[in-house]
C-alpha cells in the first residue's frame, strides 16, 4: 500500500481515539467550551510546527478558501459535540461515514467532478446503512429521539467541506501555516461566541478530567497532521473512504471497550453495508 493509505489509516485511528475521549469530557463539559478549549492547547503545537518548518508560508489567496474551511470546521465541531451528548458513540460516529458521499456530491460543484452509476450505487449504500444504524430506540412514550443522528449527520456535511476546501486551501498555504491558522481561528470564533452568551469561563470545566484532556489534545494533533499529509498523497475521496471505514469499526469497538455501549447484528450489518457503500463512491 501507498504512503498515503497508511498515514490515512493512522490518522483515521488517531481520530478514533480522540473520539473516545471527546465522549468522556462532553459528560462534563458543554461542546462550545469544549470544542474551545481543545483548540487553544492544540494552537502552541501547530505554531511551533510552523516555525520549525522551512517553507512555511501563506498566500494571500489562501483567505477565501480558507475562510471556508473555518467556517465549515466551527459549525462541524459544535455539531459533534452536540451530537454525542444525544446519543451512544457507536450509534452517532459512523454517521460520519456520510462524509466521502458528501464530499463526492461537493466535489461535483467546487471541483467539476460527476459521480457514475456504481458510485450513485454506494451512495444508496452508505445512505441505507447509515439509516438503519443511526435509528434510535425507543423511549418509555413509544417516541424516538433523532436529534442526536440528525447533528451527526449535518456534522458529515460540514466536515466534507472542510475537507475538500482543506485541499483547495492547500495549494496557497504549507500544512502546518495551514493548521496553525485554522486551529486559531477555531478557537477565536468558539472563544468569541462563548463570551457573547457570557460562558467563557466555562472552559476551565476540562481541569475536571485533566489527563483524559491533555491526551485528547495530543492524538488530535496527530491526527490533523497525519490526515493533511495523506491529503497532499492520495485524493480526497479516497482518504475520506479510508478514514471513515476504519473509523466506523474503531466506534463500534470503542464504544463496546470503554463504553460498554451494545453491539449487535444489526451494528455489524448496517456497518458492513455502509463500508462496502463507501468502497463504490470512490471508485474511478
Amino acid at each position: 500500500m501507498s504512503l498515503g493509505i497508511w498515514l490515512t489509516i493512522a490518522a483515521a485511528l488517531a481520530w478514533s481515539a480522540f473520539d473516545a475521549c471527546r465522549k468522556t469530557l462532553v459528560a462534563s463539559t458543554r461542546p462550545a467550551p469544549l470544542a474551545a478549549a481543545l483548540a487553544w492547547a492544540q494552537a502552541p503545537v501547530f505554531a511551533l510546527w510552523a516555525w520549525a518548518e522551512a517553507d512555511s508560508h501563506i498566500q494571500a489567496s489562501y483567505l477565501v478558501p480558507g475562510l471556508k474551511v473555518a467556517l465549515l470546521n466551527t459549525v462541524a465541531c459544535l455539531g459533534f459535540f452536540t451530537a454525542l451528548r444525544r446519543a451512544d458513540l457507536s450509534r452517532t460516529v459512523p454517521l460520519l461515514s456520510l462524509s466521502p458521499v458528501f464530499a463526492s456530491l461537493l466535489s461535483a460543484w467546487v471541483l467539476d467532478e460527476r459521480l457514475h452509476s456504481e458510485q450513485w450505487v454506494g451512495v444508496a449504500l452508505v445512505v441505507g446503512g447509515a439509516l438503519l444504524l443511526a435509528k434510535p430506540r425507543r423511549d418509555s412514550h413509544g417516541a424516538r429521539d433523532w436529534r442526536g443522528p440528525a447533528w451527526m449527520t449535518l456534522t458529515a456535511l460540514f466536515w466534507a467541506g472542510t475537507t475538500v476546501y482543506d485541499k483547495v486551501s492547500l495549494q496557497h498555504a504549507s500544512m502546518a501555516a495551514h493548521a496553525g491558522v485554522q486551529t486559531l481561528a477555531l478557537a477565536l470564533a468558539l472563544s468569541l461566541w462563548l463570551a457573547a452568551r457570557g460562558q467563557l469561563n466555562a472552559m476551565a470545566t476540562v481541569q475536571q478530567r485533566p489527563v483524559v484532556f491533555i491526551v485528547g489534545v495530543l492524538v488530535s494533533t496527530l491526527a490533523l497532521g497525519l490526515q493533511l499529509e495523506a491529503i497532499s498523497l492520495i485524493p480526497v475521496g479516497i482518504m475520506e473512504s479510508l478514514k471513515r471505514a476504519t473509523g466506523m469499526v474503531a466506534a463500534l469497538l470503542v464504544g463496546r471497550l470503554v463504553f460498554n455501549e451494545a453491539l449487535g447484528a444489526l451494528k455489524w450489518s448496517a456497518v458492513s453495508a455502509m463500508s462496502v457503500g463507501v468502497w463504490f463512491v470512490v471508485q474511478p
